[in-house]
């Protein structure tokens, strides 16, 4: 059984951006089209909340930021690209739900 996890971080810049992409990229599945918020998978189901707010805090130390545990997939809404191309929403039906 996988953990999920939802991260939201106020105010970080195109590079810091990229940087909290980056600490997740080839460790967790991950989600991330809406500026300052991800969903993370972890298969290890070892990461924790905390874990992840410390990753977080090497990128930007004092920002704003909340890690939650999300106990199963539950329900979920959202609008945007649903294409073939370019589907906002594929990774949360394959992954995150799944």
């Amino acid at each position: 059984m996988k953990k999920r996890f939802v991260v939201a971080v106020a105010g970080l810049t195109t590079s810091e951006t990229k940087q909290v992409s980056n600490l997740f990229r080839d460790k967790y599945g991950w989600w991330h089209w809406i500026d300052g918020f991800w969903l993370l998978t972890d298969s290890s189901n070892t990461l924790t909340t905390k874990d992840i707010r410390d990753m977080i805090a090497t990128v930007k130390p004092n920002s704003r930021r909340i890690v939650l545990e999300v106990s199963n997939s539950g329900d979920w809404s959202g609008h945007g690209p649903n294409s073939e191309k370019k589907d906002m929403f594929r990774w949360i039906r394959e992954t995150w739900g799944g």
